[in-house]
């Protein structure tokens, strides 16, 4: 046996970091009881996590709009946590409504069994 081979029987060996990570995104991170909440995506019931905490609202300012408030430019930003496979994956730019709300994909990566969706909207 060479040095990086595992001479204990399949059966034997314990989780690995990531099958670990991948339950506990079942198990406790969408856990109703403990993280996540029941959310509609796309007309589908979910377990998900709609992360609005660390929305951050942008007005555009910096584009040379001095009062975009009475312009009606803000936006918000939020992130949308779902087991990976349970939707589809979107697309940027594509439209995804959660909870009766329209959003924008930015964009979509999956890690670990989950599938993080940031997500924009006009605030208001």
């Amino acid at each position: 046996m060479d040095e990086f081979s595992d001479d204990q029987p399949r059966e034997a060996r314990p989780l690995s970091f990531r099958q670990m990570l991948r339950a506990d995104a079942r198990k406790v991170f969408l856990n109703v009881r403990e993280f996540a909440g029941r959310h509609v995506v796309d007309g589908r019931p979910v377990r998900a996590i709609l992360d609005e905490q660390c929305a951050s609202l942008d007005g555009g300012a910096a584009d040379g709009f001095g009062d975009v408030a009475g312009l009606g430019l803000l936006r918000a930003d939020c992130v949308l946590y779902v087991a990976a496979g349970k939707i589809a994956r979107p697309q940027p730019e594509q439209r995804l409504t959660v909870d009766g709300r329209f959003f924008m994909v930015v964009d979509a990566a999956e890690q670990d069994g989950l599938l993080r969706i940031s997500l924009q909207r006009a605030y208001g």
